[in-house]
């Protein structure tokens, strides 16, 4: 919303910090177990019009999605032989990220950061972790089912199911592939990985403890697991 000069941000005296003001927009948070259809609809229809940005976004890889919680790791003082655990299955899921498709990722795709309008529309916000990274990684975002804190094999089926329905909306707009398809159970383990760095990062080295970077490390190695059981 352009402000009183026509700009669209302005700087505070704070710094630089950046002020940005929104339309108010009236709506509800989504409730993604009945609204997951549609939400994939116009996910499919965000992303098609986002292949026509030609802008430059920021471009995010191994060192953003693996390697900077490995670092972070290495800094806090954590288990030498958890962290070279943690290093190879990194590298492993890596092989199936680096061949995915790329495009625009909004990258912070829940139901937290949309609303639904009273004549159905889904308005998003909050674009700050948008990249140019893997659309299908949106997906991922939006259709995990797990619990990130308590592992719960049951995770893994409730989010195929979710992936099911919401692809049902998708494909109405564009084609997902079977490797795309095939890869969200990979990237929902990365992107434990690259939220426990961006929390550290934000936060200070000092936000977590041992503790739950070893509950973390035990979720990511039972979610290998799980995984190879079922062929992933």
């Amino acid at each position: 919303m352009p402000n009183r000069s026509s700009d669209l941000f302005a700087s505070s005296q704070e710094g630089d910090r950046i002020a940005v003001l929104y339309d108010y927009i009236e709506g509800r948070e989504p409730e993604v177990d009945s609204d997951i259809e549609a939400i994939g609809k116009q996910t499919g229809q965000l992303h098609n019009l986002m292949q026509e940005y030609r802008g430059s976004p920021i471009a995010h890889a191994k060192p953003f999605f693996i390697d900077r919680y490995i670092d972070l790791l290495n800094r806090k003082g954590f288990d030498k032989t958890k962290i070279r655990m943690l290093s190879e299955y990194g590298d492993a899921l890596w092989k199936t990220a680096a061949n995915l498709p790329r495009g625009f990722c909004h990258g912070d795709y829940h139901a937290g950061n949309m609303l639904r309008t009273a004549d159905g529309r889904y308005v998003l916000f909050d674009f700050d972790a948008a990249a140019d990274a893997f659309p299908v990684f949106d997906v991922m975002l939006i259709c995990d089912s797990t619990d990130y804190f308590r592992f719960d094999v049951s995770g893994y089926e409730k989010t195929q199911r979710m992936v099911e329905r919401f692809c049902t909306g998708y494909t109405q707009q564009r084609q997902i592939s079977d490797a795309e398809l095939l890869a969200i159970y990979d990237l929902i383990a990365i992107n434990h990985y690259q939220l426990q760095a961006t929390i550290i990062e934000c936060l200070g080295l000092d936000s977590v403890g041992h503790a739950f970077l070893d509950q973390q490390f035990h979720w990511l190695m039972r979610w290998r697991e799980v995984c190879v059981q079922r062929g992933r």
